[in-house]
This record gives C-alpha cells, sequence and structure tokens, in this order.
C-alpha cells in the first residue's frame, strides 16, 4: 500500500480525489527525505524511494516488517515513546536520533512524526519523516573541535604578548634602562603579533574553503604554473626546486587547487634541512580518477602521525622552531574532500614525504 492511499481518507471516489492522491504519491516519491508509514504496532506499511536511500533496504525487504529493525538495541525503548505520542494524537517535530542501515552503519537523522487519521478520525498509523543530518553533526563536531584549538593557539601567544608588555612596563620605569634588553622584548612581541597575524589570515582562508563556488574543466598544467608564479619569491630565497610530469585536466576550482599546491609546495620547503626539492606527479587510477602525489626531500613525518598532520592546529614542532599557522594540510585535506577527493601521507623519518590526493578527472578514460 503507497503512502498515498494510507493518508488520503476513503470518501465516496472523485475523480480530483484520484487526482489529489496521484499528486500526493508523486511527491512523497520524488522526496529526498525518507517517508514511511507504519502501523499503530509499529509494522512498516509503505516505503519511499528516499527511505531506500537511506537506510539501504528495498520496500520488498521492509513492508509488513517491524520498524524496530531501523532502531539501534540502545534505543528500542524510543519506539515505545513515540508510539505512546501517537496514541494520544501527538506529533513529534524535528527529533533528532541514530537509526541503522541495512549494512550496520549508524545514520544521524531528523525525524518527524505524525499520526495517521481515519475518516472518523480515529488514529489508525503514523507518517515518519526521516532526513539524513549525518554532515551537518559531523560539522558541528568539527567547530567544536575547531573552536577549542583556536582559542588555546590565540590564547597562548597574547599571554605571552601580556607577559612581555609587563617585563617592558617595568624596565621602563627603572632608573637604569637597558635599551638593549627593551629592544628585544619589543622584538619578540612584534614577532608574535605577526604569527598571530599569520594566523588569523589562514583562518580566514580556511573557513572560505566552505563557501560554494563553481567547479569546471580545470587544467593542472596551468595551476601547476599559476602555482609557481604566486611562490617565485619563496621559491628564490630558498632555492627550491620544483619539477612535476604532465599533468591532466580535472573537475574543480582553479583559485582552491592553486592554493592547494601552494600549501603543498610551502609546507615541504618548511620542513627541509636542505635544498627544497620537490616532484609533482599523476597517474590514471580507477575509472576516471586521477591520483597526484607531491614528494619532497624533507624531515619526514613519523608513521604515527600520518593522520594528525592534517588536523587543525596539530603541530608535530614547536612554533618557534617551525613558522605556521598550524591550518596549512587542514585546508589542503578541506580543498581535497570539497572536490570529492582523498589525502593522505607517506614517510620516513629523514627521508621526505609523500603526500597523496585524488581529483576527478575532466575527460573520460582514453
Amino acid at each position: 500500500m503507497s503512502f498515498a492511499q494510507q493518508v488520503m481518507p476513503k470518501f465516496a471516489p472523485q475523480p480530483e480525489d484520484d487526482e489529489k492522491s496521484a499528486l500526493l504519491a508523486t511527491i512523497v516519491e520524488c522526496s529526498d527525505d525518507a517517508i514511511i508509514s507504519k502501523s499503530l504496532d509499529g509494522t512498516i506499511l509503505s516505503w519511499n524511494a528516499g527511505a531506500e536511500r537511506l537506510f539501504g533496504y528495498s520496500p520488498a525487504e521492509v513492508i509488513h516488517r517491524p520498524i524496530s529493525l531501523l532502531i539501534p538495541e540502545n534505543l528500542q525503548k524510543e519506539e515505545e515513546y513515540i508510539l505512546s505520542q501517537l496514541q494520544q494524537g501527538k506529533s513529534l517535530d524535528h527529533y533528532e536520533t541514530v537509526r541503522l542501515h541495512k549494512n550496520g552503519q549508524l545514520i544521524d537523522i531528523s525525524l518527524t512524526v505524525s499520526p495517521i487519521r481515519n475518516r472518523w478520525g480515529n488514529i489508525t498509523g503514523a507518517s515518519k519523516v526521516a532526513r539524513d543530518i549525518t554532515q551537518r553533526k559531523q560539522a558541528e563536531k568539527e567547530l567544536e573541535n575547531f573552536a577549542y584549538l583556536l582559542v588555546h593557539d590565540l590564547k597562548a601567544p597574547l599571554r605571552t604578548i601580556q607577559g612581555f608588555v609587563g617585563i617592558i612596563e617595568k624596565a621602563l620605569q627603572s632608573d637604569d634602562i637597558n635599551i638593549h634588553a627593551v629592544t628585544g622584548h619589543c622584538r619578540r612581541v612584534a614577532n608574535i603579533a605577526k604569527r598571530m597575524d599569520l594566523l588569523i589570515d589562514t583562518l580566514h582562508l580556511y573557513t572560505k574553503m566552505n563557501e560554494k563556488v563553481a567547479f569546471e574543466p580545470v587544467e593542472m598544467r596551468q595551476v601547476m604554473d599559476d602555482t609557481l608564479s604566486n611562490l617565485a619569491s619563496l621559491i628564490q630565497e630558498y632555492r627550491v626546486c620544483v619539477t612535476h610530469d604532465a599533468l591532466p585536466a580535472v573537475i574543480g576550482n582553479a583559485p582552491q587547487l592553486i592554493q592547494l599546491l601552494q600549501n603543498l609546495i610551502g609546507n615541504s620547503v618548511k620542513y627541509c634541512k636542505e635544498i627544497p626539492a620537490i616532484h609533482i606527479s599523476a597517474k590514471r587510477q580507477d575509472k576516471n580518477i586521477w591520483l597526484f602525489t607531491a614528494q619532497d626531500n624533507g624531515i619526514g613525518i613519523p608513521k604515527e602521525y600520518y593522520q594528525q598532520v592534517f588536523e587543525p592546529f596539530r603541530r608535530l614542532h614547536a612554533a618557534e622552531k617551525y613558522e605556521g599557522s598550524g591550518l596549512g594540510l587542514a585546508t589542503c585535506k578541506k580543498i581535497v574532500e570539497r572536490h570529492g577527493g582523498s589525502i593522505w601521507c607517506e614517510s620516513a623519518k629523514g627521508q621526505g614525504t609523500v603526500f597523496s590526493f585524488t581529483l576527478q578527472g575532466a575527460r573520460g578514460p582514453a
């Protein structure tokens, strides 16, 4: 039985009733949300395409089965509460909970449940609308962690500045002023302020990665040229050797891809004790996916930190030893994931690092 048949009252059939029922059925079936109807004992009666996409079951697999198959073991009592609310004629709006996919994966959902009444006004079942909020929950968690780390990274230099300002103030009140010492303290304050300014600029860039941008065919060869042009002064100062193979066209946003390469090259230069050398290559992976690698001759990354280096503000070294915002590789990760790809690294301490990432090709396989 379709959802429309469940909710449409059965009065004397009229042509307009059939049209309304057909329209409602089409709307339900085309909805991105999971729309389900069930009886008051929790038996599933209808199941739209959105429900199949969200939970992984086909209608034949779930209709006439208990709704509890979607509910994790520790949340089974929720259904008792929902049914008790329905029997009282009450609805639940945007109730956030967790449900089970067919493969056992947990899904964060927002649930709206409303009673279904027959022609006499009696409650005979319920309609459920479930919306996947997994990405929103992940974003909220990421924001919470990001805010915590940001506060820490901003407070530490501020406390240092306050300390030096106090020292300078006392020195200036002394009859025997050590100008050399005061100048040194002022220089330290200026350097810390410079690092904070860099952090704020990089933070602004990092948050901009969430903005919607146009994706189109982009020649990575041109992206590489633009990247090297932007880094010309850095390359000249550190005598950086950047080489690359033939690079393909991909689907993406050129400014973000330029930022991606800039950050990878800049990171390699920063963590190199000799003349920096970076080689960028690309090879076709599965179907129309390209695998890019950026290999350097830097100090390397211990295996236990492969994941940590891509987290915001996660530094492996003190900021005084290697300057930076702690957001460079985190920005790379955000850019690549916005493009539907993945990024990771492989390394050995003292033997350089290979950063790998995937992007969708602009053309089909040859």
